[in-house]
């Protein structure tokens, strides 16, 4: 398909050309009414939405306001996640202009200690910079994609984007073993992701002689306790589901997902 190419960015100084309301005790950062009317745009792309349509929409929001981080996130979702094959170069561009754009909105973001998901208005920026991690994982610039996912988790540590997983699973591409190890030890009550990660370090210390088959089985009942459905898919007795409906702990979509980071 005829794809419409990724739109730049404006210089800053045209930033000023948009009326804004400074934050006050509802709202923690500027608003400009040019980016909420880009943003109804961009939510009028539901699950379903075909690609070219998305593009049509995403461009309609940017000709309104050129630095909505929005319409610039929903691009880096379409190159990483839509077509095929997946374009993660362009996704990591978009994503790119996402953080520039959130960084020229809301400059205050990057200088502070926390970034709660709770305010709704800093979704965006942590979405952008999470988006170029997975992005910079994709192309196996994987330095870069573990440092953006440790600073979403430490701005945000209720870590309701799931980067704790992201960054275990990093490391493990990474081939860092031990600090995959060190990161899962200090996980409190880690889901079935990294429960199953954890067994190929352990099975791989065991190979080496540096583990015992006793911590083997222990690493090994610990994950099937979170998932039971993991062994069978695993060994391909067990058919994996054709598109998570959603997921749940212990369910087989979240197996699918385990086989699709460990397998």
């Amino acid at each position: 398909m005829n794809f419409p190419p990724l739109p730049s960015i404006p210089p800053a100084s045209q930033l000023s050309r948009y009326p804004s309301s400074p934050p006050d005790f509802m709202t923690p950062i500027t608003r400009y009414e040019a980016d909420e009317r880009a943003r109804d745009i961009v939510y009028e792309i539901y699950e379903e939405t075909p690609i070219d349509e998305r593009a049509y929409l995403l461009t309609r929001a940017l000709q309104l306001f050129p630095f909505s981080v929005d319409a610039f996130l929903n691009w880096g979702y379409i190159y990483l996640y839509m077509v095929t094959p997946r374009k993660p170069q362009e996704a990591k561009e978009a994503y790119q202009k996402a953080v520039t754009c959130a960084k020229l909105l809301w400059p205050e973001l990057e200088h502070q200690d926390t970034i709660e998901w709770g305010h709704i208005e800093y979704r965006p920026y942590l979405r952008a910079v999470a988006g170029l991690a997975h992005a910079q994982q994709d192309l196996g610039d994987l330095d870069e994609a573990i440092k953006g996912f440790r600073y979403v988790l430490r701005v945000n540590p209720s870590d309701n984007q799931g980067v704790r997983e992201d960054i275990f699973f990093a490391l493990l591409e990474s081939g860092d073993y031990t600090l995959a190890e060190q990161f899962f030890q200090t996980q409190e009550d880690p889901e079935a992701d990294l429960c199953w990660g954890n067994v190929l370090i352990v099975f791989r210390k065991f190979r080496r002689d540096v583990a015992e088959e006793e911590e083997v089985q222990k690493a090994l009942v610990s994950a099937i306790m979170t998932n039971n459905h993991v062994p069978g898919m695993l060994l391909n007795l067990q058919a994996l589901p054709n598109r998570p409906s959603s997921i749940s702990p212990g369910n087989k979509d979240e197996a699918k997902k385990v086989v699709n980071r460990v397998g």
